[in-house]
């Protein structure tokens, strides 16, 4: 895909913000459906499928970019919340041919964040914190404004990866200032779950190998902590494909 929004027109492919604590590369990727019925976003593509993403172009490998290195991991937070139950891998659904899922990060732009050594890294640690700040946040209400503003009633249901607490709150947050009044917490499943247009958004654990509550999530006690999440993206998937999710 190609998306220019926030480059005011510039030649620019890369820009530093925020007194450069944070850094943009401009190459925005969707991958599947192209008018999907289940939307998956990252945050933000990392450095291993930013460096990926700019390779793809020369070696014809473009469907390898999303979710490099982790789609097992992707695979068992789907099944842990009811998704793809009889699925055994990923790779078949992340391509053109799709016509269910669509895959893509809720940033279409790569965002990576200033360690304190000087060098910019794309974990939770850098990104959430980035989000966080007027530039970058300024940006994500562009993305979610332009990508998410205007897609079809078919889709029913948007998959976010990461269910950190401030995550969650960023990103709902900045939901809310782009949806107005279209935006409605879960009267019991909130912050998990919430809509915005005429769709229900779910965060979900991230499956990054970074991500040290990952196996609370997918096996944790049901009433406590990332289990008691996991629970609550369950019912909000449900709630949201309702007698399909048997099917998808």
């Amino acid at each position: 895909m190609e998306c220019r929004l926030c480059w005011n027109n510039s030649k620019e492919t890369q820009k530093f913000c925020d007194e450069e604590r944070s850094k943009f590369v401009n190459d925005p990727g969707y991958w599947g459906a192209s008018d999907p019925r289940i939307l998956v976003l990252g945050m933000s593509k990392g450095n291993t499928q930013s460096e990926a993403m700019s390779e793809s172009w020369k070696n014809g490998d473009y469907d390898d970019v999303p979710y490099m290195g982790f789609r097992p991991r992707l695979l068992r937070v789907f099944q842990a919340v009811g998704l793809m139950p009889s699925a055994k891998s990923l790779y078949s659904r992340i391509k053109k041919t799709e016509l269910t899922y669509g895959w893509a990060s809720i940033l279409r732009c790569s965002l990576t964040g200033r360690k304190p050594d000087g060098t910019y890294g794309a974990s939770s640690a850098q990104v959430i914190p980035a989000m966080k700040r007027p530039e970058v946040n300024a940006w994500l209400s562009e993305c979610i404004t332009c990508h998410l503003g205007g897609l079809s009633r078919r889709t029913r249901l948007v998959v976010l990866l990461g269910n950190d607490e401030q995550y969650m709150s960023v990103v709902n947050k900045t939901m809310k200032g782009v949806f107005g009044q279209a935006y409605a917490e879960h009267p019991s499943l909130s912050p998990v779950v919430f809509r915005a247009g005429p769709r229900i958004f779910v965060h979900v654990g991230h499956p990054s190998p970074l991500n040290g509550t990952l196996g609370e999530f997918l096996e944790g006690d049901k009433y406590s902590g990332q289990g008691r999440k996991r629970e609550i993206a369950k019912l909000g998937v449900a709630g949201a494909l309702g007698n399909l999710l048997g099917t998808i």
